[in-house]
């Protein structure tokens, strides 16, 4: 799974505020596609940096804003992955 991070930096483009947004995403491209409206949306000065895999976003009084994309772990998808092993490795078995 996969989160849209918004994190606000200083002047010399250290992080300051980290928020975590809503929702979560199953693929890193509907979540990069997400951060992309979002920094576009909110803001009228905005691009992609390459060097970071982010889009970032500028507010008219100047305040930089980064949109990162990072993956996180859900309880979900643990159940799902450890079932997903176990079924696959003949631990589990169905009988009808």
């Amino acid at each position: 799974m996969f989160q849209i991070v918004c994190c606000a930096l200083d002047d010399t483009n250290k992080v300051v505020v980290r928020h975590p947004m809503q929702p979560l995403y199953e693929l890193w491209e509907d979540a990069t596609a997400m951060a992309e409206f979002d920094s576009s949306w909110i803001y009228d000065d905005y691009g992609y940096d390459e060097k970071r895999n982010c889009w970032w976003a500028r507010n008219s009084r100047g305040q930089m804003y980064r949109f990162e994309v990072e993956e996180v772990a859900t309880e979900l998808g643990n159940l799902q992955e450890a079932a997903h092993v176990a079924c696959n490795s003949g631990r589990i078995s169905a009988s009808v």
